[in-house]
Protein backbone atom coordinates (compact mmCIF):
# COMPACT_ATOMS: atom_id res chain seq x y z
CA UNK A 1 0.00 0.00 0.00
CA UNK A 2 1.43 3.41 -0.91
CA UNK A 3 2.44 5.73 1.89
CA UNK A 4 -0.02 8.43 2.92
CA UNK A 5 2.03 11.21 4.47
CA UNK A 6 -0.89 13.52 5.23
CA UNK A 7 -0.62 12.56 8.93
CA UNK A 8 2.18 12.52 11.50
CA UNK A 9 2.05 10.26 14.56
CA UNK A 10 4.34 11.67 17.27
CA UNK A 11 5.01 8.90 19.79
CA UNK A 12 6.74 9.07 23.15
CA UNK A 13 9.02 6.07 23.75
CA UNK A 14 9.27 5.08 27.43
CA UNK A 15 5.83 4.46 28.86
CA UNK A 16 4.14 4.40 25.43
CA UNK A 17 6.08 2.09 23.12
CA UNK A 18 7.23 0.05 26.11
CA UNK A 19 6.82 0.12 29.89
CA UNK A 20 9.71 1.94 31.59
CA UNK A 21 12.83 -0.21 31.60
CA UNK A 22 11.41 -2.91 29.32
CA UNK A 23 12.12 -3.73 25.64
CA UNK A 24 9.68 -2.88 22.86
CA UNK A 25 7.53 -5.93 22.13
CA UNK A 26 7.12 -7.62 18.76
CA UNK A 27 3.42 -6.69 18.77
CA UNK A 28 4.31 -3.01 19.20
CA UNK A 29 6.91 -3.17 16.41
CA UNK A 30 4.34 -4.79 14.10
CA UNK A 31 1.75 -2.10 14.90
CA UNK A 32 4.27 0.67 14.25
CA UNK A 33 5.10 -0.74 10.81
CA UNK A 34 1.39 -0.94 9.98
CA UNK A 35 0.80 2.64 11.16
CA UNK A 36 3.74 3.69 9.00
CA UNK A 37 1.74 2.59 5.92
CA UNK A 38 -0.66 5.47 6.56
CA UNK A 39 1.33 8.10 8.42
CA UNK A 40 4.75 9.54 9.05
CA UNK A 41 6.11 8.48 12.42
CA UNK A 42 8.08 10.66 14.81
CA UNK A 43 9.77 9.23 17.90
CA UNK A 44 9.83 11.82 20.70
CA UNK A 45 11.85 11.34 23.87
CA UNK A 46 14.26 12.83 26.35
CA UNK A 47 16.84 10.39 24.99
CA UNK A 48 19.56 11.54 22.53
CA UNK A 49 18.68 11.71 18.84
CA UNK A 50 21.31 9.12 17.71
CA UNK A 51 19.85 6.58 20.15
CA UNK A 52 16.35 7.16 18.74
CA UNK A 53 17.61 6.83 15.16
CA UNK A 54 19.11 3.44 16.02
CA UNK A 55 15.90 2.41 17.77
CA UNK A 56 13.84 3.27 14.68
CA UNK A 57 16.16 1.33 12.37
CA UNK A 58 16.07 -1.65 14.70
CA UNK A 59 12.27 -1.72 14.46
CA UNK A 60 12.37 -1.62 10.66
CA UNK A 61 11.01 1.94 10.42
CA UNK A 62 12.35 4.05 7.56
CA UNK A 63 12.49 7.84 7.27
CA UNK A 64 11.46 8.26 10.90
CA UNK A 65 11.35 11.82 12.24
CA UNK A 66 13.44 12.10 15.39
CA UNK A 67 12.68 14.40 18.34
CA UNK A 68 15.47 13.95 20.87
CA UNK A 69 16.26 15.61 24.20
CA UNK A 70 12.64 16.66 24.83
CA UNK A 71 12.56 18.63 21.59
CA UNK A 72 16.10 20.03 21.68
CA UNK A 73 17.30 18.10 18.63
CA UNK A 74 15.07 17.35 15.62
CA UNK A 75 16.06 15.30 12.58
CA UNK A 76 13.96 15.32 9.39
CA UNK A 77 15.37 12.42 7.32
CA UNK A 78 13.64 13.08 4.00
CA UNK A 79 14.83 16.69 4.02
CA UNK A 80 18.27 15.70 5.41
CA UNK A 81 17.77 18.54 7.86
CA UNK A 82 18.61 18.91 11.54
CA UNK A 83 16.98 21.54 13.77
CA UNK A 84 18.69 22.30 17.09
CA UNK A 85 17.34 24.48 19.87
CA UNK A 86 19.66 27.50 19.89
CA UNK A 87 18.47 29.50 22.90
CA UNK A 88 19.95 27.34 25.66
CA UNK A 89 22.40 29.14 27.94
CA UNK A 90 25.13 26.52 28.23
CA UNK A 91 26.81 28.46 31.03
CA UNK A 92 23.74 28.10 33.24
CA UNK A 93 23.48 24.40 32.47
CA UNK A 94 27.18 23.78 33.13
CA UNK A 95 27.02 25.78 36.36
CA UNK A 96 24.10 23.60 37.40
CA UNK A 97 26.06 20.44 36.54
CA UNK A 98 29.14 21.54 38.50
CA UNK A 99 27.07 22.13 41.63
CA UNK A 100 25.43 18.74 41.22
CA UNK A 101 28.84 17.06 40.86
CA UNK A 102 30.06 18.70 44.07
CA UNK A 103 27.07 17.35 45.96
CA UNK A 104 26.92 13.80 44.57
CA UNK A 105 30.34 13.11 43.00
CA UNK A 106 30.29 9.51 41.66
CA UNK A 107 26.75 8.77 42.87
CA UNK A 108 25.27 10.06 39.59
CA UNK A 109 25.93 9.67 35.88
CA UNK A 110 24.90 11.71 32.85
CA UNK A 111 23.36 10.96 29.48
CA UNK A 112 25.40 12.20 26.49
CA UNK A 113 23.27 15.15 25.36
CA UNK A 114 23.79 18.14 23.07
CA UNK A 115 21.43 20.53 24.87
CA UNK A 116 19.90 19.32 28.13
CA UNK A 117 21.29 17.64 31.23
CA UNK A 118 19.90 14.18 32.00
CA UNK A 119 20.87 12.65 35.34
CA UNK A 120 20.69 9.00 36.36
CA UNK A 121 21.31 7.81 39.93
CA UNK A 122 23.72 5.04 40.79
CA UNK A 123 22.57 2.41 43.25
CA UNK A 124 23.59 4.43 46.32
CA UNK A 125 21.11 7.28 45.78
CA UNK A 126 17.50 7.82 44.72
CA UNK A 127 15.86 9.98 42.06
CA UNK A 128 13.98 11.76 44.87
CA UNK A 129 17.23 12.84 46.56
CA UNK A 130 18.65 14.14 43.28
CA UNK A 131 15.41 15.98 42.54
CA UNK A 132 15.47 17.71 45.93
CA UNK A 133 19.03 18.91 45.33
CA UNK A 134 18.17 20.07 41.80
CA UNK A 135 15.39 22.26 43.18
CA UNK A 136 17.77 23.75 45.75
CA UNK A 137 20.26 24.64 43.01
CA UNK A 138 17.54 26.31 40.93
CA UNK A 139 16.50 28.43 43.92
CA UNK A 140 20.07 29.18 45.03
CA UNK A 141 21.04 30.73 41.70
CA UNK A 142 17.62 32.15 40.79
CA UNK A 143 17.40 29.86 37.78
CA UNK A 144 13.73 28.89 38.10
CA UNK A 145 12.77 31.30 35.31
CA UNK A 146 15.45 29.88 33.01
CA UNK A 147 15.47 26.12 33.65
CA UNK A 148 12.87 23.49 34.51
CA UNK A 149 12.97 19.90 35.78
CA UNK A 150 11.29 16.80 34.41
CA UNK A 151 11.47 14.14 37.12
CA UNK A 152 10.90 10.62 35.79
CA UNK A 153 10.86 7.17 37.34
CA UNK A 154 14.56 6.57 36.72
CA UNK A 155 16.06 9.94 35.75
CA UNK A 156 15.80 13.73 35.81
CA UNK A 157 15.97 16.12 32.84
CA UNK A 158 17.19 19.70 33.32
CA UNK A 159 15.80 21.65 30.37
CA UNK A 160 15.71 25.31 29.22
CA UNK A 161 12.37 26.81 30.24
CA UNK A 162 11.25 27.54 26.65
CA UNK A 163 12.07 24.06 25.35
CA UNK A 164 9.67 21.12 25.12
CA UNK A 165 8.14 18.74 22.60
CA UNK A 166 5.58 21.41 21.74
CA UNK A 167 8.43 23.59 20.45
CA UNK A 168 9.57 20.66 18.32
CA UNK A 169 6.23 19.82 16.71
CA UNK A 170 5.72 23.47 15.79
CA UNK A 171 9.05 23.41 13.91
CA UNK A 172 8.15 20.13 12.20
CA UNK A 173 4.73 21.46 11.18
CA UNK A 174 6.33 24.53 9.60
CA UNK A 175 9.17 22.61 7.93
CA UNK A 176 6.89 19.95 6.38
CA UNK A 177 3.92 22.28 5.76
CA UNK A 178 1.59 19.89 7.59
CA UNK A 179 -0.91 21.58 9.94
CA UNK A 180 -1.09 20.52 13.58
CA UNK A 181 -4.67 19.35 12.96
CA UNK A 182 -3.08 16.43 11.06
CA UNK A 183 -0.87 15.42 14.00
CA UNK A 184 -1.49 12.50 16.34
CA UNK A 185 0.40 12.95 19.62
CA UNK A 186 0.81 10.21 22.24
CA UNK A 187 2.52 10.61 25.62
CA UNK A 188 2.46 9.48 29.23
CA UNK A 189 4.62 11.91 31.22
CA UNK A 190 4.83 15.50 32.40
CA UNK A 191 7.26 16.27 29.56
CA UNK A 192 4.46 15.38 27.11
CA UNK A 193 1.81 17.74 28.50
CA UNK A 194 2.78 20.74 26.36
CA UNK A 195 2.74 18.66 23.17
CA UNK A 196 -0.56 16.95 23.99
CA UNK A 197 -2.41 20.14 24.91
CA UNK A 198 -0.98 21.97 21.87
CA UNK A 199 -2.15 19.31 19.41
CA UNK A 200 -5.52 19.16 21.17
CA UNK A 201 -5.98 22.94 20.89
CA UNK A 202 -5.32 22.73 17.13
CA UNK A 203 -7.93 19.98 16.58
CA UNK A 204 -5.38 17.24 16.14
CA UNK A 205 -5.59 13.89 17.92
CA UNK A 206 -4.13 13.97 21.43
CA UNK A 207 -3.80 10.69 23.36
CA UNK A 208 -2.51 10.11 26.89
CA UNK A 209 -1.32 6.77 28.23
CA UNK A 210 -1.48 5.78 31.89
CA UNK A 211 -3.05 7.27 34.99
CA UNK A 212 -1.29 10.61 35.55
CA UNK A 213 -4.24 13.04 36.01
CA UNK A 214 -2.37 16.08 34.64
CA UNK A 215 -1.37 14.19 31.50
CA UNK A 216 -4.91 12.84 31.07
CA UNK A 217 -6.39 16.35 31.28
CA UNK A 218 -4.07 17.57 28.53
CA UNK A 219 -5.37 15.00 26.02
CA UNK A 220 -8.68 14.16 24.34
CA UNK A 221 -8.41 10.38 24.69
CA UNK A 222 -6.84 8.16 27.36
CA UNK A 223 -5.70 4.54 27.31
CA UNK A 224 -4.15 2.45 30.06
CA UNK A 225 -1.41 1.07 27.80
CA UNK A 226 0.56 2.11 24.76
CA UNK A 227 -0.61 -0.98 22.86
CA UNK A 228 -4.23 0.13 23.23
CA UNK A 229 -3.29 3.59 21.94
CA UNK A 230 -1.43 2.17 18.91
CA UNK A 231 -4.34 -0.15 18.07
CA UNK A 232 -6.71 2.82 18.19
CA UNK A 233 -4.44 4.90 15.93
CA UNK A 234 -4.16 2.10 13.35
CA UNK A 235 -7.94 1.59 13.23
CA UNK A 236 -8.60 5.32 12.84
CA UNK A 237 -5.96 5.68 10.10
CA UNK A 238 -7.41 2.68 8.23
CA UNK A 239 -10.89 4.22 8.42
CA UNK A 240 -9.59 7.58 7.24
CA UNK A 241 -7.69 5.98 4.36
CA UNK A 242 -10.76 4.01 3.27
CA UNK A 243 -12.96 7.11 3.35
CA UNK A 244 -10.41 9.05 1.32
CA UNK A 245 -10.12 6.27 -1.27
CA UNK A 246 -13.93 6.12 -1.61
CA UNK A 247 -14.13 9.90 -1.96
CA UNK A 248 -11.55 9.87 -4.77
CA UNK A 249 -13.39 7.01 -6.48
CA UNK A 250 -16.69 8.93 -6.29
CA UNK A 251 -15.01 12.05 -7.70
CA UNK A 252 -13.59 10.05 -10.62
CA UNK A 253 -17.00 8.50 -11.33
CA UNK A 254 -18.64 11.93 -11.27
CA UNK A 255 -15.97 13.32 -13.58
CA UNK A 256 -16.40 10.41 -16.02
CA UNK A 257 -20.19 10.88 -16.02
CA UNK A 258 -19.82 14.57 -16.85
CA UNK A 259 -17.31 13.78 -19.61
CA UNK A 260 -19.69 11.36 -21.32
CA UNK A 261 -22.87 13.26 -20.50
Amino acid sequence: MPMNYARIAVLDVDGVLAPHGEPISKRTRDLLRQIHNYSKIALASGKPAPYLEGLARGMGLTKTIIIGENGGVIYLPEEMREIIFQDADRRELMHFKLDLDKRFNNAIRYQQNMINITIFPNSSISVTEIGDECRKILRRYYLEEDLKLYIHVDSIDVVPRELDKRWAIDRISIALKIPLSRFIAVGDGINDIGMLSHVKSHNGTSISVGKNPDVKRSAQINFDTGLEALNYILIELEKSSGSLAQKKKDERSESDALAFG
